[in-house]
């Protein structure tokens, strides 16, 4: 899935998800594709990692925490 192509002027999309991807160890981005790419909710992605779905949105917290400066730098 980090091997998407871009058009040839998109660089800042493919820039931010690199960094994003270097941001985030791999459970941490399975869970944001999960979430954000599967549409699969807090406790089923729970079940996969063994943990509530609790669990799972604190983790969703943590992704976003860990992004959002990414975003504020760009504008």
């Amino acid at each position: 899935p980090w091997n998407a192509t871009f058009q040839e002027d998109d660089v800042e999309s493919k820039q931010m998800l690199e960094a994003v991807r270097d941001l985030l160890d791999e459970d941490l981005r399975s869970i944001c594709v999960y979430y954000y790419v599967d549409g699969m909710t807090h406790d089923e992605i729970g079940r996969i990692f063994n943990c509530s779905g609790r669990t799972i949105g604190n983790r969703l917290v943590e992704i976003k925490n860990r992004i959002q400066p990414l975003y504020e730098e760009t504008l």
